[in-house]
């Protein structure tokens, strides 16, 4: 799926969340409490009985079950993006040391890396700001293993958090990778 695709599907799954979350503050508010007399003949009727008009609509329901699902299938994607990032980079860096330069090959594998790592970034929650590197690498192979190191490190993060959170931690290894990956252009021109 492209990435200007995959935004518009995000973007419309964030909209129809963000939809149903009104639908159900919007219900809740308008249900006026129970008088002492509901209560009992509710619980004279029993807990699943047809009166009872306090539980969502079947509707509602499904919407809830599909934007979980979707939620979901995005998190595992980010899992196995992550886990290409890592396998990707430990091809490459393996490649530099074999070859002590980088092919063509070896080039698109870092492009996708970028790619892959940009979409992480996104769904993490994180936006285009540039990562800050401590300690710039020396030459091409003290870059290539600290991207390998890097990309095994965001891929450990990724699976450590949950779907429902934003990781700063995340974010910020994506930022670095990113610019470890910049650096790494930069000195195999």
């Amino acid at each position: 799926m492209s990435a200007p695709k995959f935004r518009q599907l995000e973007k419309l799954t964030l909209i129809v969340v963000v939809l149903c979350a009104c639908q159900y503050s919007i219900s809740a508010q308008s249900i006026k409490p129970p008088n002492p007399r509901e209560i009992v003949d509710a619980q004279r009727s029993g807990p699943f009985s047809d009166d009872d008009q306090r539980l969502g609509s079947i509707e509602d329901e499904m919407r809830s079950r599909r934007a979980i699902k979707y939620a979901e299938q995005n998190y595992k994607k980010n899992l196995d993006r992550a886990q290409e990032v890592a396998e990707l980079a430990k091809v490459v860096n393996s490649s530099f040391k074999e070859n002590r330069a980088l092919d063509r090959d070896d080039l698109k594998k870092i492009e996708k890396i970028e790619k892959l790592t940009k979409q992480i970034r996104s769904n993490a929650g994180g936006s285009e700001d540039g990562g800050k590197i401590e300690e710039r690498p020396r030459d091409l192979t003290e870059a290539l293993d600290r991207v390998a190191e890097i990309s095994d490190s965001l891929r450990e993060r990724v699976e450590k958090t949950p779907r429902q959170v934003v990781s700063a931690s995340v974010i910020d290894e994506a930022n670095v990778l990113l610019e470890l990956i910049n650096i790494v252009r930069g000195m195999s021109r």
